[in-house]
């Protein structure tokens, strides 16, 4: 009977331990600051297993010359978001979108262009 009276807290504090560790994992985050050239392609994935907050995805691409494109994509291979450019300038990029479990992914290309991009997409809670 002992035994048993110091199993069941043990087990208690064990299973209320794993779901307070569950419930703050899970959050994904990725950032990229890099150049593109001539005819380059670039895939960034953002694997999501929470969805309380949506994806947050914040980008800033600076197009010198050429043509390039920016496609987001859920799981499950539905388009989320296009851009393509053609002009040179910066363009500043910001979408959220309703979280779905899963591997999205972000897929960068270009066509006899030459620029930078900066990335960053997460599914974090905001800090207030």
């Amino acid at each position: 009977m002992k035994k048993t009276a110091y199993i069941i807290p043990v087990l208690l504090a064990a299973f209320i331990l794993t779901a307070c560790l569950e419930f703050k994992e899970g959050y994904s985050s990725t950032s990229y600051d890099s150049s593109f050239g001539e005819t380059d392609k670039f895939t960034s994935v953002l694997d999501v297993t929470q969805t309380l907050e949506p994806v947050h995805f914040r980008g800033i691409i600076n197009l010198e010359s050429g043509t390039c494109s920016l496609v987001i994509t859920k799981p499950g291979g539905e388009i989320a978001r296009e851009y393509h450019f053609d002009s040179p300038g910066r363009k500043n990029l910001i979408a959220d979108f309703n979280a779905v479990k899963g591997r999205w992914k972000l897929k960068l290309s270009s066509e006899n262009a030459k620029g930078t991009f900066r990335i960053h997409w997460d599914n974090k809670e905001k800090d207030s």
